[in-house]
């Protein structure tokens, strides 16, 4: 379990780095999957700190159910979020 837990959290450390480093690409990615322009101004930064607390909570074994949670929240947000944009013909970059 030890792999998997390393391995998810280095996804969402990346991710939340790369959005972090590039706010205006992360801003239209966000704008473009649907997301309203006050709330993006928000998750451009909300989103990449929860992605970075989820990588943290992964790490530690005494935690790591809560990041657990959060990713499969996460994710499944994403998803339904895809689904429901791939339902309407679009095909958002994800950037």
């Amino acid at each position: 379990m030890l792999i998997f837990r390393l391995f998810l959290a280095g996804i969402f450390a990346v991710a939340g780095v790369a959005k972090l480093a590039d706010p205006a690409g992360s801003r239209k990615a966000v704008s473009d999957f649907g997301v309203p322009s006050p709330v993006a101004g928000i998750a451009v930064f909300a989103l990449p700190a929860v992605e970075l607390a989820i990588a943290a909570l992964l790490l530690f074994p005494s935690v790591s159910w809560f990041g657990a949670v959060g990713s499969v929240a996460l994710l499944s947000l994403f998803i339904g979020g895809m689904i429901y944009q791939m339902a309407k013909g679009r095909a958002p970059d994800c950037h």
